[in-house]
């Protein structure tokens, strides 16, 4: 027999039309990704540009020299749990060496996760980086291991593009 649950209607719950559930021409991951999207807060699209803002104005505070108003976003190594969350993506490597030290910052941590949640992100800069991963023997494991604490990776991003 089969139990119905009810549930109240104020919050963890998301109403929406189910067209694209029924659009044949869309993939299940395609219909996944659009029902999550949709079930995101109003003002998610917001506290992304609150926090671009935030640390693209405390990079430039450090010295730092972005070129964009939005940075490209990606993670200082691997991390399990977006290569789960993002099974099929797609991997680019980009060697820290080639990048100006004025274009590219660094957060402990999902920068718009912590503004969403009335945090400010630690910013740093590459040399900033550099010095705490030469405090921790050079080791960039043992340097993510001693700072992520309840974060899943260390956001990079990267305030330039080559045309």
């Amino acid at each position: 027999m089969s139990q119905v649950f009810r549930v109240e209607r104020t919050k963890n719950y998301t109403v929406m039309a189910n067209y694209h559930l029924k659009d044949k021409r869309l993939s299940l991951k395609a219909k996944g990704l659009l029902s999550v999207m949709l079930s995101l807060p109003d003002d998610w699209n917001p506290n992304r540009l609150k926090a671009d803002e935030y640390v693209r104005e405390t990079f430039i505070h450090l010295g730092g020299k972005p070129n964009l108003l939005h940075p490209y976003s990606f993670t200082l190594n691997e991390c399990e749990y977006l290569r789960k969350w993002f099974s099929e993506g797609e991997k680019l490597v980009l060697n820290l060496s080639d990048i100006p030290e004025e274009q590219v910052s660094f957060t402990i941590g999902d920068s718009c996760a912590q503004i969403t949640n009335g945090m400010k992100p630690e910013v740093l800069t590459k040399e900033m980086l550099m010095k705490k991963i030469a405090e921790c023997g050079n080791s960039v494991e043992a340097f993510l291991e001693a700072s992520l604490g309840k974060f899943a990776y260390i956001e990079v991003q990267l305030w330039y593009r080559q045309d």
